[in-house]
């Protein structure tokens, strides 16, 4: 009996969870849910935003690496189409530069106000499209400018270049056989320029006459060389087998003529309507030593540079080491190496030369430069060859990145780059 009643209390406690308890634990796991999901909403967002900035800065960082492999000069030449544009290499929309400028010349005018602005448009990057805004300013630091070197660059529109042929006494050697031909000098025995006997021919003078002109609004600049030498006691074998010696005088003018590509240095007629115009004149040549280790040798080396273009000139007057020469053989060809030059016309010139630097090392070249120290033609001399200026050594570096469809900054990234 005892039992019964045992079982019957047991099956009355055996109850299940009523509906209000039911709603309460749905509603704290609600609360709970909604609590972790809101958690990670907020994750997957900020996860999202930390990738955007993420890629802002990569692409900030990549720029700013890219500027830093270039000078201020070739940056802007990139951004105004002159070079290939490879700041940034992957794909991108516009891009445009304020601040400096290049010519359709390639010459390169600097900001005014040394500021610069750049912006590259639909860059992509990872998947996504960013706009990108440059700014370079100078550095306000003291040691940020310096005096140096100016040194011109080339400027196939805008430059005279002329480059010296190494080989340039090859037209006194043929004259010279030329001449010894007309002397009936038996055929079969005529030398050639290498077996010429260079030790009869002496070259009595060389003259390096540079012509700056002006005719009729074409800049010109025309180079001509000329040579004046002589045979002594030249023994040959005439063509009925008598002997006979040679002692003459003889004069060879090399030019345009001879080769145009070398002499005649520099015409604008075609492109002056475009804009050329001439405003260096670079001149490279080799000694004419008075002694034969390279040849014959000359006893005079005079080199005249006239300029009746109407306006004063800069020329770079830039002596060369003779290909060939020994280091003892330089040293000692440039210890009695006295060339004499001349400037002349009715407009001044500006000099840069090394004409009182021994190209074997140490010491003062011996020369002797004639020029007009005053009047309305008046000449200016600078030993150094090039000129010297106050340049921003060191600019400040600013790369904002502003999401596309955002748009929105991403990142604003600060740097230098050293402008050497």
């Amino acid at each position: 009996m005892a039992e019964m009643k045992k079982k019957q209390k047991q099956k009355v406690n055996n109850k299940g969870m009523s509906l209000v308890e039911i709603l309460v634990a749905i509603a704290i796991l609600t609360v709970v849910s909604m609590g972790l999901l809101q958690a990670f909403v907020s994750a997957v967002s900020y996860n999202k935003q930390a990738k955007d900035k993420q890629r802002g800065i990569n692409l900030a960082q990549t720029i700013m690496e890219s500027y830093k492999a270039y000078t201020l000069e070739d940056i802007c030449r990139q951004f105004n189409n002159v070079d290939p544009f490879v700041i940034y290499k992957g794909t991108h929309g516009i891009y445009s530069e304020a601040g400096g400028s290049v010519d359709a010349y390639g010459v390169f005018t600097p900001s005014v106000t040394n500021e610069y602005a750049f912006r590259m448009e639909d860059v992509r990057y990872d998947g996504k499209l960013f706009d990108v805004d440059i700014t370079m300013q100078p550095n306000t630091v003291a040691t940020s400018t310096e005096e140096v070197a100016k040194v011109p660059k080339f400027n196939a529109y805008n430059d005279a270049i002329f480059a010296q042929p190494a080989d340039e006494y090859k037209y006194v050697y043929q004259d010279a056989i030329d001449q010894l031909k007309l002397a009936d000098m038996k055929t079969e025995l005529l030398p050639t320029v290498d077996t010429l006997d260079k030790t009869k021919i002496t070259i009595d003078s060389r003259q390096i006459s540079v012509f700056i002109l002006n005719v009729s609004g074409v800049d010109q600049v025309l180079v001509q060389v000329t040579y004046k030498y002589s045979f002594h006691d030249y023994e040959f074998i005439k063509s009925d087998d008598s002997r006979d010696t040679l002692n003459s005088d003889h004069t060879v003018i090399v030019d345009q003529s001879d080769d145009a590509n070398a002499y005649g240095v520099y015409n604008n007629s075609v492109t002056r309507t475009t804009g050329a115009k001439l405003d260096n004149v670079f001149l490279y040549y080799y000694p004419a030593y008075d002694n034969e280790l390279l040849g014959a040798k000359c006893e005079e080396d005079s080199i005249v540079i006239l300029n009746n273009s109407g306006v004063q000139r800069n020329v770079y007057l830039v002596k060369q080491v003779r290909p060939g020469l020994s280091d003892v053989g330089l040293f000692n060809s440039e210890a009695t190496y006295r060339p004499k030059v001349y400037l002349q016309g009715s407009n001044g010139i500006n000099l840069y030369h090394n004409m009182r630097k021994k190209l074997s090392g140490a010491g003062v070249a011996l020369n002797s430069i004639t020029y007009r120290a005053t009047g309305s033609a008046k000449d200016n001399l600078y030993e150094d060859w090039f000129d010297k200026e106050n340049k921003i050594l060191v600019y400040n570096v600013q790369v904002t990145v502003t999401d596309k469809q955002k748009g929105t900054v991403e990142v604003v990234l600060d740097g230098s780059i050293n402008d050497r």
